[in-house]
């Protein structure tokens, strides 16, 4: 188990691979004790890499390979957060080191994790709040500056604690096959705290009757808002942009009780299968899908218009840290505004396509407003076509969901 856990978080760090996918991979086929362990395992030493790193980063003089790092910050996160043997982690993982890198490596893991076990888990007691925050919650003291020019010192600091937790397991019920009343009598389920069709799911939702038989959809509460902002009604036309993976889009479906249209469209062919997947599963039947470069909506769909458009635009992510604990690691603020002017493009291309009268929503899973505010304050400047009508923000610590940001705008003239 802690092989599988070691590889997964390796890929991460070292070669940028994402967790939720790897894990999907290696996972497949293991029993859920196996499923159990590897995800606390690679979610928890993402969610505290830089705590852990600093457990022991003051004990060397020199750099130590990734690798051989990697594997002394996941033994300290089953050491220090978890119910696992003390003795038993250590010596499991210096096993592993002699394995794979000899015994001189070998000895070099025991003696560091001998001596942390010794000194026990230890927090930053640096004066300054951000670099101190930085270290206990694991996040690049950029984005903390970042969240509190925007939303103050209070809030910064619940985002930042809140993403250490682990994310609750919502789902959706599917109103094409059931109620809400209906799921709810499995004890296994109880009423959610945002959507009205949500669901927080105690165990392995994975495992219930009523996602094998597509009576829920696992998605989050806040990403359940989104749909409900584009006021549905049945025989639409409706663009869902960015659709992958398809959980909007069959929401979507449900709110017009599978009536209408829905052209389904996504950059890549093998992130539409999953919109494909998503919707057989769902039983919803009014789902197109197309490859397509939102960015030029405009000219690919030329002559076509839309009563509503989802734009779901790609974005920082960091409303799902703690879903998504290796975004910590990979964002970086050169990325941010490469980020911006793609969300601009789609933004500039797609709304073309809007009737008179029609509304568009746009959407994001981060908490940046130069991502969320400002990138529609700018647009409507550029555009006094449109209107803003209702615009909100959904923090991680208001519902126990991700965070996410909508804006919901109709076309006047």
């Amino acid at each position: 188990m802690r092989k599988i856990a070691y590889e997964c978080l390796i890929e991460v760090i070292c070669k940028d691979g994402y967790a939720n996918l790897l894990m999907r991979q290696k996972l497949k086929n293991q029993n859920s004790e196996v499923k159990g362990f590897v995800t606390d395992v690679v979610y928890g030493t993402l969610r505290n890499f830089m705590l852990l790193r600093y457990q022991w980063q003051t004990m060397i003089t020199r750099k130590v390979d990734e690798k051989i790092a990697i594997l002394i910050d996941m033994t300290l996160y089953q050491i220090f957060f978890t119910k696992h043997a003390e003795y038993a982690v250590v010596n499991e993982s210096v096993a592993l080191a002699k394995e794979r890198y000899g015994v001189k490596v070998a000895g070099f893991v025991n003696r560091i994790l001998r001596k942390c076990c010794d000194q026990g888990l230890i927090y930053s007691d640096d004066l300054d709040e951000i670099k101190r925050l930085s270290i206990e919650c694991s996040i690049p003291e950029w984005i903390l500056k970042l969240w509190r020019a925007h939303y103050g010192n209070e809030e910064m600091e619940n985002i930042a604690r809140d993403s250490l937790h682990q994310a609750e397991s919502a789902a959706r019920v599917n109103t094409l096959v059931t109620t809400v009343d209906e799921v709810l009598k499995n004890n296994a389920f109880k009423k959610g705290n945002l959507s009205p069709l949500a669901v927080l799911c105690k165990g392995n939702v994975l495992l219930s009757d009523e996602f094998k038989n597509g009576k829920i959809v696992i998605q989050d509460e806040g990403s359940q808002m989104i749909a409900y902002m584009m006021n549905l009604e049945k025989g639409m036309n409706v663009l869902d942009a960015c659709s992958a993976p398809g959980t909007k889009t069959t929401m979507m479906a449900a709110l017009m009780n599978n009536v209408g249209h829905i052209l389904a469209t996504d950059l890549y062919v093998h992130r539409l299968k999953l919109v494909q997947e998503g919707a057989k599963a769902a039983k919803v039947t009014i789902v197109e899908t197309k490859e397509m470069d939102a960015c030029r909506a405009h000219e690919i769909l030329k002559g076509k218009s839309f009563d509503r458009i989802l734009l779901d635009v790609p974005c920082s992510g960091l409303g799902v840290l703690k879903r998504k604990p290796d975004i910590k690691l990979r964002i970086n603020m050169e990325s941010l505004d490469e980020i911006i002017l793609l969300q601009r493009n789609i933004l500039e291309s797609c709304t073309q396509l809007l009737k008179k009268g029609g509304i568009f929503v746009y959407s994001t899973c981060t908490l940046n407003k130069k991502e969320n505010e400002r990138q529609i304050q700018d647009f409507l400047k550029r555009h006094p076509e449109f209107e803003l009508l209702q615009e909100q923000t959904i923090f991680p610590t208001n519902y126990k969901s991700d965070g996410f940001y909508m804006a919901q705008c109709k076309k006047i003239m």
